[in-house]
């Protein structure tokens, strides 16, 4: 398991935590860790934010070495937890669930975000594929091996969902975004409030939601630009942009040119530099490190305007001269949650 590189912008005991609590390769954490990656036979990652979570959480921790150890502890016992349960012959159905998403997302990810009311809990989210280990805003955590029944409880049912097809007469849009919560105390993501666009005044920072809630809701932005070689879409909406590339990667054909059958089209996802849960902005789609196929194959920015009107229900705004797509969508797209 990877150790955490130092940040020089946190605190001294925040960093000498990471270090000695973190890091520590015969501590509590990265034995469980690697205990957890042979259970499921793939690689476990851990999306960390310290700098947020010590804005979330770091009141509650006056020692801020104690702080990275309540978290490293928290991990622990998420990780001791899953790697149980998939090792458990009485949980084959749910251990093959997350070994097949686990193959699809080339392992498992996990983020640790601070909840809105107190709460422990595991989250799982569909889009894009990872855990979101949740914890309690409201008051520090004592034990974090007392966490472990929610913790149990929570990652059982957080694979009882809708399928993610869209049957026939369901709006395919309303399928763009999915969350499954595996306790009944975690918020869905909050609706729109009125349009800001109404009143005079600015809000304030402070009373704003983070950025991977606050861009789900409407209106949602998105551009298409370039072509034939590579084409950026863009778009406010992350899961819109998972969507279009799971479906793009499903149905792309294999370059037959090259002995070892790649997609014929490189469909990459880019990070979000924003907020506290993983969330993408940009979806490249290039054919410039296809090989020995000439020009057999291009990328269409017709096809992929079709896909963002038909399918994800937004509205061409313009098409400008540098060859730019302006598509918006005023509607809220719904949040599928399942709440326990």
């Amino acid at each position: 398991m990877p150790a955490i590189e130092d940040d020089k912008n946190l605190p001294l005991k925040v960093r000498l935590g990471i270090r000695e609590l973190w890091n520590k390769p015969d501590g509590e954490l990265q034995p469980a860790l690697r205990a957890l990656e042979k259970a499921v036979g793939v690689r476990v990652r851990l999306d960390m934010d310290w700098g947020l979570l010590l804005k979330e959480l770091g009141h509650l921790y006056p020692d801020k070495t104690h702080f990275v150890g309540v978290i490293a502890g928290c991990v622990a016992a998420w990780a001791r937890t899953m790697a149980e349960l998939a090792s458990d012959e009485e949980n084959t159905a749910w251990a093959d669930t997350l070994a097949d998403k686990a193959q699809a997302a080339l392992g498992i990810e996990l983020s640790v975000e601070a909840a809105g009311v107190r709460h422990d809990g595991v989250a799982w989210y569909e889009l894009p594929q990872h855990f979101s280990l949740v914890l309690p805003r409201g008051e520090p955590i004592a034990r974090p091996d007392d966490l472990v029944a929610g913790y149990r409880a929570g990652m059982l049912a957080c694979f009882d969902q809708p399928s993610a097809v869209a049957s026939a007469g369901d709006d395919p849009a309303d399928e763009v975004g999915k969350l499954t919560i595996g306790a009944s105390t975690t918020p869905a993501p909050r609706k729109p409030a009125a349009a800001t666009g109404s009143s005079p005044f600015l809000p304030s920072m402070a009373s704003l939601p983070r950025p991977d809630e606050l861009f789900l809701r409407p209106p949602y932005h998105l551009t298409v630009s370039g072509g034939p070689q590579e084409i950026h879409v863009d778009a406010s909406h992350s899961p819109s942009l998972q969507l279009l590339h799971d479906y793009l990667a499903h149905w792309c054909r294999a370059n037959q040119n090259d002995t070892t059958r790649p997609p014929a089209i490189q469909i990459t996802l880019q990070r979000s530099a924003f907020g506290a849960a993983l969330t993408y902005d940009r979806l490249v789609l290039s054919t410039k490190d296809t090989r020995y196929a000439g020009d057999s194959f291009h990328v269409s920015v017709p096809a992929v305007a079709a896909f963002v009107e038909g399918v994800l229900g937004y509205e061409r705004v313009v098409v400008s001269a540098s060859a730019t797509w302006v598509f918006r969508r005023e509607a809220e797209i719904k949040q599928k949650a399942v709440a326990r």
